[in-house]
């Protein structure tokens, strides 16, 4: 699959709330800004979606982002960036303040 052809997604509940994740902890958070952008293929996204229902007994919806709209979150810090100001270390994202600590 090229780059071209990764959906990115959002999770979000019922209640309009979207999935966020920080410092590696997960919570629902009504401000978009701050929602963990999934890669729908990449990350099982179906597949996690139907667990969390079987398992949690919650529904939540993948909404597809505007490719205009992509960025990518800091793994240190959660800061939102752009993602050709962020760097990939082989396991996290840096943003240039995390990179260089």
């Amino acid at each position: 699959m090229s780059a071209s052809d990764i959906i990115r997604v959002f999770i979000r509940d019922c209640d309009g709330h979207y999935l966020s994740s920080s410092g590696g902890k997960w919570a629902l958070t009504a401000d978009r800004a701050l929602a963990h952008v999934f890669d729908y293929h990449g990350d099982q996204v179906a597949r996690q979606l139907e667990q969390a229902q079987r398992d949690l007994g919650v529904v939540w919806a993948a909404v597809p982002l505007d490719p205009r709209e992509v960025s990518e979150s800091c793994d240190p810090c959660g800061r939102k960036l752009p993602v050709r100001d962020t760097y990939f270390d082989g396991t996290r994202f840096l943003c240039p303040a995390c990179r260089t600590h």
